[in-house]
């Protein structure tokens, strides 16, 4: 390198090389899409529930967001209103996964953005972040 040049480095994103696989099969979600949703459960919830907090961190994760919605964020608490049928202030699992089993047959661009954002690969594998750089 002689001094003065510029050296500039690209990071490829994994999934530009990884096919992605069908998330739906026969208008059903498939079983490891759903094994990832209930890992974010497990994540984001306290006792089998998310409340508004727990949402609003995932929300800001999901959305590889910079900044923490608030509380009483128009998504938060549509999301509530429509998913906690019981209203009892949070989310239980068959909410949170029937959120997301509707917006992956129905939204599934939108969710795949959500996997990636979350580090999981076109093939649904997690990306180990540790190993970018060796």
């Amino acid at each position: 390198m002689v001094d003065g040049e510029e050296i500039i480095l690209t990071l490829n994103s994994l999934d530009s090389k990884i096919p992605r696989v069908e998330i739906v099969k026969n208008n059903e979600v498939i079983p490891e899409v759903i094994d990832i949703f209930n890992s974010w459960f497990d994540t984001y919830s306290n006792d089998g529930r998310m409340m508004n907090e727990h949402l609003a961190k995932f929300l800001k994760d999901v959305i590889n967001s910079e900044v923490l919605p608030e509380l009483d964020d128009k998504q938060i608490t549509k999301l509530f209103e429509t998913y906690d049928k019981a209203n009892n202030g949070y989310l239980e699992r068959e909410g949170f996964i029937k959120f997301y089993t509707y917006a992956t047959l129905s939204k599934s661009q939108t969710v795949w953005e959500n996997l990636n954002a979350m580090g999981v690969r076109n093939d649904l594998k997690m990306v180990n972040r540790n190993n970018l750089y060796k």
